[in-house]
């Protein structure tokens, strides 16, 4: 996906490292889902789907931990990615010029002028997005400015996917309608969004009322209770 970073500093290094013990950790969390589906498989002669299904429902707390540590790993992941393979720039642009960052070509398009309400108006900059030489996005990065505030408001414009997120924002723009535009490439932010959800799904999993476990509490809480009947019974 992106470019071999030579091993030239210690950011880098870390960076190697991080996803080295991504890749084990993952390693190992799906080595001990495929030998309890495996050995529910020989036993009970279920599908994979069936097996791993019992499995995971069958011991909750301790599938549930592996699934919320995936969700960890992903996220490790992303932050890593990102902060090694993370670019930006920021250009100045007259109507129709373009520049290229990571595979993107944009184009300064348009700039327009909305009165939004009697209180706000919004400044809009359109920016054509191309890659491989095809029209792949339309950008439209704003600033709002309120009657009585000094300071606007900028409205980032994000392009989001599996691989990389694409941060579009209008920092500055005269009355030739040239403008100053800032981009941002973030690459795998999408993991850490995902190793979120993923941990939420383990946790809620893990968290799940188990029946036979409440049967073994009240069995335990009736037995001390005959070992160490309280005053009020004797």
């Amino acid at each position: 996906l992106y470019p071999i970073v030579p091993l030239g500093s210690r950011a880098e290094i870390y960076t190697y490292a991080t996803f080295v013990l991504c890749v084990f950790v993952m390693t190992c969390i799906l080595i001990e889902f495929y030998k309890g589906t495996v050995a529910r498989m020989g036993l009970h002669e279920e599908s994979v789907i069936g097996a791993l299904s019992t499995v995971t429902w069958r011991n909750k707390r301790r599938y549930g931990g592996y699934i919320v540590h995936i969700g960890a790993v992903l996220i490790f992941a992303g932050i890593a990615g990102s902060q090694a393979y993370g670019t930006h720039t920021e250009k100045h642009l007259n109507l129709g010029e373009s520049f290229e960052i990571r595979g993107y070509t944009i184009t300064y398009n348009k700039l327009v002028a909305i009165e939004a309400t009697s209180i706000k108006t919004r400044i809009i900059a359109q920016l054509a997005v191309e890659r491989d030489g095809k029209r792949y996005w339309t950008g439209h990065p704003e600033k709002e400015f309120y009657k009585g505030q000094n300071q606007p408001v900028s409205e980032v414009d994000v392009l989001s996917t599996w691989k990389e997120d694409l941060y579009m924002i209008l920092a500055d723009f005269r009355e030739d309608e040239s403008a100053t535009i800032k981009v941002y490439v973030n690459p795998m932010v999408s993991w850490m969004w995902t190793g979120g959800w993923i941990i939420a799904f383990g946790t809620m999993i893990s968290m799940w009322p188990d029946r036979l476990e409440q049967r073994r509490r009240l069995d335990r809480l009736r037995k001390q209770e005959q070992l160490f009947p309280s005053p009020a019974q004797e």
